[in-house]
């Protein structure tokens, strides 16, 4: 058996050099505990939306993890900013059941109206009534055809004169929009008197057949939202830019950016009023697991009609960068082609949802979804939007317009928020997520 003598010295010197080396390893581990504890590593779960459930057999840490940074409510937002060859804004029919297909399909913790000016309606009395027309007779009005509407002179509505009239079509009046009667339908007006107008409300006015006028009124739409605490917040309307282009030059681009503020601001989801929800409960479950959800459009670019996103979105914050240092006049670079290639850079935080701002096609392709029935799939979506101004159908104004004509896709679309129709079941096999690098259903 060997034997191994050390000196005393030799053994100071091991016994030094081991306590030096456990102060070390004690010290980095220290370092790395506190390190890691300032800036715990928080990696974002890109899971797939149609299998992530919160269901008692998913592990409490996929939970939070999935759930890590999301917003705890969800705010939808609104944006209108008023023309400025306009006195006031309104919310029409349409406009209303958008806002009703949230309440009802998406069932947001909040929904609020952002603008420069509050639409009208904010009394509890419409601005147009029976007190404010008081007489309409043959004296004001005599025959109104394009050729001799000059005024109509009344005690409420002093003058309405051919340069407030925006437009005036055939001899029997079709249309009459003023800043103050939105719309005057009329079926051959020879003689409006006060015996015909019985009273201007909220909806229409009834009279005697065969003279008909319809006066559409809708400040009723606002103050309804108003009392189920839809909110308006002011918000300036501002063109200014901070980059080597120094402002906005369309009103649009306003808007739009307008939106990535309000996203940066509070979080949540930002729509267009022809935006419609459909299967809004799975957009919830979308921007739990994803910090961003933008709208899938064509292989060029993507739409600003409907986006989500949390404040804390490094691609919400690089798009609304954009507008300042690369802004272009282009109508849809910054909002739409952007979006698209700042979704391949942020493919980590991004869901693209599919048949959304593409199902009907805004480039096209809408003639079947606006004046046929059965040949758009829309039911499985979880919104639909419509583009209805680019349709070349006539405006949907009222509920009664739903009901005239033939049935068509677009008219089952309002249908089912107006009558608040059950959706039929959804099909299983439906998958809306785009792959933002490959452009294909994931």
């Amino acid at each position: 058996m060997g034997i191994i003598i050390v000196s005393p010295g030799g053994q100071r010197s091991r016994v030094n050099y081991i306590t030096k080396s456990i102060i070390v390893v004690c010290c980095v581990l220290s370092v790395f505990l506190i390190v890691t504890r300032l800036h715990p590593q928080r990696p974002i779960a890109v899971i797939d939306i149609d299998t992530f459930k919160f269901a008692d057999h998913v592990p409490a840490s996929t939970r939070a993890v999935a759930r890590s940074g999301a917003p705890e409510r969800l705010i939808l937002h609104y944006v209108r900013f008023k023309p400025d060859d306009a006195n006031n804004i309104s919310l029409g029919f349409t406009d209303y059941l958008s806002i009703q297909s949230a309440a009802q399909r998406l069932k947001p913790d909040q929904i609020l109206l952002h603008g420069d000016v509050e639409p009208i309606g904010t009394s509890t009395t419409p601005s147009l009534t029976t007190s404010g027309v008081k007489h309409v007779t043959t004296r004001g009005v005599k025959h109104v055809t394009t050729s001799d509407i000059n005024h109509v002179t009344t005690s409420g509505v002093k003058h309405v004169t051919t340069s407030d009239v925006n437009h005036v079509t055939t001899s029997d009046v079709n249309h009459v929009i003023t800043s103050d009667i939105n719309h005057a339908i009329t079926s051959h007006v020879n003689h409006v008197t006060t015996s015909d107008v019985n009273h201007v409300t909220t909806g229409h006015v009834p009279v005697n057949n065969p003279t008909q006028i319809i006066i559409f009124r809708n400040w009723k739409y606002w103050s309804d939202l108003r009392n189920r605490s839809v909110k308006f917040v002011y918000r300036e309307k501002n063109f200014t830019l901070k980059g080597r282009i120094k402002k906005l030059e369309q009103i649009f681009h306003v808007a739009d950016r307008t939106k990535l503020d309000i996203l940066l601001e509070y979080g949540g989801l930002v729509a267009d009023f022809d935006v419609y929800f459909v299967r809004g409960e799975r957009i919830r479950r979308i921007l739990n697991a994803h910090p961003v959800m933008t709208c899938y459009g064509d292989e060029i670019g993507y739409s600003i009609g409907l986006v989500g996103g949390w404040k804390s979105s490094r691609l919400i914050h690089a798009w609304r960068r954009s507008y300042d240092v690369i802004y272009s006049k282009d109508w849809n670079f910054n909002s739409g082609d952007l979006q698209k290639y700042l979704s391949e850079i942020f493919s980590d935080e991004v869901y693209v949802v599919d048949q959304v701002c593409n199902n009907p096609h805004p480039d096209g392709h809408l003639d079947p979804f606006f004046k046929e029935h059965g040949k758009v799939h829309w039911t499985d979506s979880v919104a639909i939007h419509t583009f209805h101004s680019h349709s070349g159908i006539e405006p949907v104004r009222e509920p009664e317009d739903l009901y005239k004509g033939t049935p068509t896709d677009y008219k089952d679309l309002l249908l089912m928020v107006y009558e608040n129709r059950n959706l039929p079941h959804g099909n299983p096999n439906f998958k809306d997520r785009i792959d933002p690098l490959k452009g294909t259903l994931l």
